[in-house]
């Protein structure tokens, strides 16, 4: 997604969201097929690298729309248009049209299951993961659509900047630091020195995007110049690196250089989204065409061959959804409220 008030094709957004995306599925293709998924750090796969990012970017981004326009019934108006259809989308035709053909009990059987009704509940973020006799017999699980965690946690997200913001304390120019210091500081707390096997995603990916709109407000367009600053972050992640503290080490080296490349325009890169934003339905639609290619070929196609398969099918879905789900969804933002392109 380009950034807010900006054209298409000015930026590495779009670029970036794409990237992050096709981390998440190609992590999430090793864990459906019963493998171990990839770890690039001791505490996260490639795909919790990838939300990570879409975190920083949904922060810096959506932090610029509530700037450009500190309203919060126009700012909820157009987060619920950005993230509702899309999630009812993939919900209904998960129900409507994946389980039926997915699922191990008769059609009859299928209807008549309180928990293919209650799957819906998706759409109002209660999130559900399995239906009844869907993908029970795949090596990764029954799980339909497991990356639909993220959701609350990112309207939690947006209620959390419209609840700050709409009290008016973002005027006071400590306040994003003290929140950040605040959770992050807690979410090493709790993974760094506590050692538990419990992680709160909340909690460290609420520090991501805390990180994105702490880059909006400070560094509204990072230059050349900032490339210092970005360098000094890096060193003081290495700090806390050596000193055993990794996940902070992380979110305070990571949304800077994130930031940094997505504000470049580079040839070529910049024009990602010449033909529409998919990374939304990519993320999305990825994890239930991933888990039905996997029950209806998994024992002719070898792993390679199930990954193209997938991935050819997740892209041309995510394509459609952008221009028939997204595109005309976020006409309505423009039609009631003028320009704003900011997106998940």
């Amino acid at each position: 997604m380009p950034a807010v008030g900006e054209a298409r094709g000015t930026n590495n957004f779009d670029f970036l969201r794409v990237v992050a995306a096709y981390l998440v599925i190609g992590s999430h293709q090793y864990a459906l097929l019963g493998h171990p998924e990839p770890r690039p750090l001791p505490f996260a796969t490639w795909g919790t690298v990838g939300v990570y990012i879409f975190f920083v970017i949904s922060g810096f981004l959506v932090a610029k729309s509530w700037r450009d326009d500190p309203n919060i019934w126009r700012f909820g108006v157009r987060r619920l248009l950005r993230i509702w259809p899309t999630l009812t989308a993939v919900t209904v035709l998960t129900v409507l049209v994946l389980g039926p053909v997915a699922t191990s009990l008769s059609a009859g059987g299928y209807f008549a299951h309180p928990a293919t009704w209650t799957y819906l509940g998706n759409i109002a973020f209660f999130i559900q993961y399995q239906l009844p006799g869907v993908f029970s017999l795949n090596p990764g699980g029954s799980a339909v659509n497991g990356s639909l965690w993220t959701i609350p946690v990112e309207v939690g997200c947006y209620l959390a900047l419209a609840l700050v913001g709409g009290l008016g304390l973002l005027r006071w120019r400590w306040t994003l630091w003290l929140m950040w210091v605040g959770i992050v500081a807690m979410t090493s707390l709790i993974s760094d020195v506590g050692g538990g096997p419990g992680r709160y995603w909340s909690l460290e990916l609420g520090g991501f995007f805390l990180s994105g709109m702490l880059l909006q407000y400070r560094l509204p367009a990072p230059s050349r110049a900032d490339i210092r600053m970005g360098l000094g972050l890096l060193l003081l992640g290495c700090f806390f690196w050596a000193g055993g503290l990794k996940v902070l080490a992380v979110v305070v080296a990571l949304p800077f250089w994130v930031v940094w490349v997505g504000s470049r325009s580079w040839p070529c890169v910049s024009r990602t989204g010449r033909w529409g934003d998919p990374s939304y339905g990519l993320y999305l639609f990825a994890f239930p065409l991933q888990q039905a290619v996997i029950a209806w070929f998994g024992d002719r196609l070898n792993v390679a061959q199930l990954t193209a398969v997938s991935v050819a099918m997740i892209t041309l879905t995510a394509y459609l959804s952008w221009h028939t789900v997204e595109r005309p969804a976020l006409r309505w933002k423009v039609r009631w409220f003028g320009s704003d392109r900011s997106r998940p």
